[in-house]
């Protein structure tokens, strides 16, 4: 049995209202659901008349150490918006450079892609039992366990779900809970619930769902436009959690995954060449940045198999920033060692670009932690 894991995330989907920051500094992450807008400022402290010097001392630290964390977010994200193609996301991006020097205010950053996995929340369940999965999976019987999770408990597995029936050393690896939902790949049901959640019980939410796999099976170059054209006036901005590229970034994606997902059956057979079709991939990650169409020339396919760039792409949809307080800024102003603390962001990359051709992203979730802050 797998043994559960302390909760560190909230629900993906959540309310609003639930995803209002606490006094402790977190937001209930909504996994696109509720997008919370980018720019969170850090909060102004205020101090009641009478208030112990020391107190207020204290209070003053603590929002300026938030303040340094925030301006290293800020960084962060500046330096993915950057990238000069913004379509493939790889080690050789901007950003990479902030990661490797730290913040200007000397902070350091960690920065993982939590999205390039199978997504069990969005994935038709019939990937969760291909024998390639259970094959390449360092737990044979796991795939059948999240599948059967979702059979009986519907098709909506929570962080806290997941980590009850995934191991804790193949979150984000193997699966993920965190993505955006390609319905060329997705599962009904799911897709269902999801219009239903965003749009407050929409009657209709099944036959909305049906007219986007749909038209997510149209020839490739029509499909975003045939998406759009069933979204209507998009009242309930679904367009932010949809895409119709690849969901998981093969930059980032664990090999073994790669494998599996290349010895998947599509348009009921295997794809010709899917050995040299692995080889060539894993090997183009490591010499350069994969572009869209590098990868759809490095796996070949017959007619009726397009499926897989629907799995692998070259895009990073979720990503997790860690930024921790350097030694020196944990000081107090009053000379004295402070305990430090942490800011840990979920932020999301929307489907849409700006007007100028960089991408969007959105905070999902902060958490502060420290005894600093």
């Amino acid at each position: 049995m797998i043994k559960n894991r302390a909760k560190k995330m909230r629900s993906p989907i959540t309310s609003s209202a639930a995803a209002a920051s606490s006094s402790s500094g977190s937001a209930a992450p909504t996994a696109l659901m509720i997008l919370t807008l980018l720019g969170i400022a850090a909060s102004s402290v205020r101090t009641a008349p009478g208030k112990p010097a020391e107190i207020i001392l204290r209070d003053s630290e603590r929002a300026a150490l938030r303040s340094r964390l925030l301006d290293g977010l800020d960084e962060t994200v500046s330096a993915l918006r950057a990238d000069p193609t913004p379509y493939s996301d790889a080690s050789s991006d901007p950003v990479w450079t902030v990661v490797d020097k730290g913040t200007s205010h000397g902070d350091t950053l960690i920065l993982t892609d939590i999205s390039s996995a199978l997504n069990i929340n969005s994935l038709a369940a019939r990937y969760l039992r291909e024998d390639a999965v259970r094959t390449q999976y360092t737990s044979f019987s796991a795939p059948g366990i999240i599948a059967d999770h979702l059979d009986s408990k519907g098709p909506y597995l929570s962080p806290e779900d997941a980590s009850d029936v995934i191991p804790e050393k193949d979150e984000n690896r193997f699966f993920t809970v965190w993505g955006l939902w390609n319905p060329a790949i997705g599962d009904l049901s799911s897709l269902s619930a999801l219009i239903r959640a965003r749009s407050g019980g929409r009657a209709d939410a099944e036959e909305l769902a049906i007219s986007l796999i749909a038209a997510s099976q149209a020839p490739r170059g029509e499909r975003t436009k045939r998406t759009a054209a069933v979204l209507g006036n998009d009242p309930y901005d679904l367009s932010a959690l949809l895409t119709t590229r690849g969901t998981i970034n093969v930059h980032f994606a664990n090999a073994e995954l790669i494998s599996a997902i290349l010895d998947f059956k599509y348009g009921g057979k295997s794809l010709p060449e899917k050995t040299r079709a692995r080889n060539d991939l894993l090997f183009a990650r490591i010499v350069k940045e994969v572009s869209p169409t590098d990868l759809e020339s490095l796996i070949e396919r017959e007619e009726g198999q397009d499926e897989v760039l629907s799995l692998l792409g070259t895009t990073t949809w979720f990503w997790e920033i860690r930024l921790n307080a350097a030694p020196e800024t944990m000081a107090g102003q009053n000379g004295t060692p402070s305990k430090g603390g942490s800011l840990t962001v979920i932020l999301a990359r929307l489907p849409a670009m700006n007007e100028n051709g960089t991408a969007v992203f959105r905070v999902i979730s902060r958490r502060f932690e420290g005894a600093a802050l």
